[in-house]
């Protein structure tokens, strides 16, 4: 095999192989000889057909195959040679003339990126302050969780359940999630909206109570979303809560079994802290990669990459709204940013020597299926498609790289109330 490497502008390449026909011919016969021992053709005995009766019919999808594997490996070993990275191989052609085989493979090298500035990237990060008040109230909701109901005569307050069949009308019309039968209402709780449990406080079993309920203007449904609906309730039952002491047994039961009350406060505690740190995870990772961007842009980009990427936020942009569209300027600048990051975040990956958690990546998956009751089977078929595993690992691996660049990073905390925070 003889290889040449063509520069062809910028990160293109332009790789030349030729392979002597000697080799050609001896790969093809040895496939054949070995086609000659498993083959069954009616009127031979195995292993006893002629190589004339294996070439005539044979022949042609024999050469084709072992062509393409010759292609393939030394395409492979040339690659390996000229110390190339190549992007992907997409435009393979052949050179019919002359008895050897001759081909060439164009396409694009990754860039040589040196980084810059990764130490001391500027993060501004909002720690939550937990209060006792947000610690007894985290508490009491888990107290809540574990508590006993029964049947009361008197009106119903908070902190009582509520037994009803409600319907809810709109304009005298019903609608789709308005209606339910025997529902549990936990007055106070929030699971419903502030006016529907409001229209249920001082409702005694038996009652019929109607009621109006006016949805947020940000509601998820926009069928819904600020409109006032009037709902019927019929009640069933009031029940009022006997919540379980905050002891050691207590603690026990929501998986405590050293530590007690102590061991169950810290553990709310950081669950308070954790779910107060997921509302500005975005926002960090996004500092985060604005800053290795803006340390190492400008180093030259795969077109092939760039354009491919462009296809993928124009048709972004083909669905988006009139007022949120983008110039094409503004598009390839996206693109080109994108793959930069892209490059950016591999390129972290192979200086800080990090490796995509599987861990965390079977983890993604159990999320993504939630209480799926085929888990399991939709578990291996995604561990199967190579398209989904790879977006997954792709995004597993810009996290580890974030949380490692984070670790180096210059970070500017301001102290928040954890209510202001979570909007309670």
């Amino acid at each position: 095999m003889q290889a040449s490497v063509e520069e062809t502008g910028g990160l293109g390449r332009k790789l030349r192989i030729e392979v002597p026909a000697s080799e050609v011919d001896g790969a093809i016969k040895a496939r054949m000889q070995n086609l000659k021992g498993t083959v069954r053709i009616n009127g031979f005995r195995p292993g006893k057909v002629p190589m004339s009766v294996l070439q005539q019919r044979f022949g042609e999808p024999v050469r084709e195959e072992v062509t393409g594997e010759l292609m393939q490996k030394t395409i492979g070993e040339a690659i390996q040679e000229n110390e190339l990275r190549p992007v992907r191989i997409d435009n393979v052609d052949t050179d019919k003339d002359g008895e050897n085989l001759v081909f060439t493979a164009e396409f694009d090298v990754f860039p040589t990126i040196e980084l810059k500035g990764l130490e001391g990237i500027k993060v501004d990060k909002t720690v939550a302050e937990i209060t006792s008040d947000d610690m007894d109230k985290a508490v009491q909701n888990l107290r809540q969780s574990r508590a006993d109901f029964e049947d009361v005569e008197r009106a119903a307050k908070e902190g009582d359940r509520v037994i009803t069949d409600f319907v809810g009308k709109i304009d005298g019309e019903a609608f789709d999630g308005g209606a339910a039968e025997k529902a549990s209402v936990d007055l106070g709780s929030g699971s419903f909206l502030p006016d529907f449990e409001s229209g249920l406080t001082g409702v005694k079993a038996g009652d019929e109570k109607v009621f109006e309920v006016k949805f947020p203007a940000d509601y998820g449904s926009a069928d819904l979303a600020g409109k006032t609906a009037e709902f019927t309730a019929t009640v069933h039952q009031v029940q009022e809560a006997t919540l379980p002491e905050l002891d050691d047994a207590f603690a026990e039961q929501m998986g405590f079994t050293d530590g007690g009350v102590d061991a169950l406060r810290e553990a709310v505690e950081n669950n308070l802290k954790q779910q107060a740190e997921k509302q500005f995870a975005q926002e960090i990772r996004d500092q985060v990669m604005d800053g290795l961007y803006e340390s190492n842009k400008g180093f030259e980009l795969p077109a092939t990459l760039v354009d491919a990427e462009l296809e993928g936020v124009k048709q972004r942009n083909e669905q988006a709204e009139d007022d949120d569209k983008q110039s094409d300027d503004e598009l390839r600048t996206d693109a080109e940013k994108r793959v930069s990051l892209g490059l950016l975040v591999a390129e972290v990956s192979r200086a800080r020597e990090i490796t995509v958690d599987e861990q965390r990546v079977n983890q993604r998956l159990f999320e993504i299926i939630g209480n799926n009751p085929q888990a399991y089977e939709m578990f291996q078929a995604y561990r199967e498609d190579e398209n989904v595993m790879q977006s997954l690992q792709t995004s597993i691996l810009e996290e580890q790289v974030v949380e490692s660049l984070l670790s180096t990073a210059n970070v500017n905390e301001t102290k928040k109330p954890y209510t202001e925070i979570m909007g309670g």
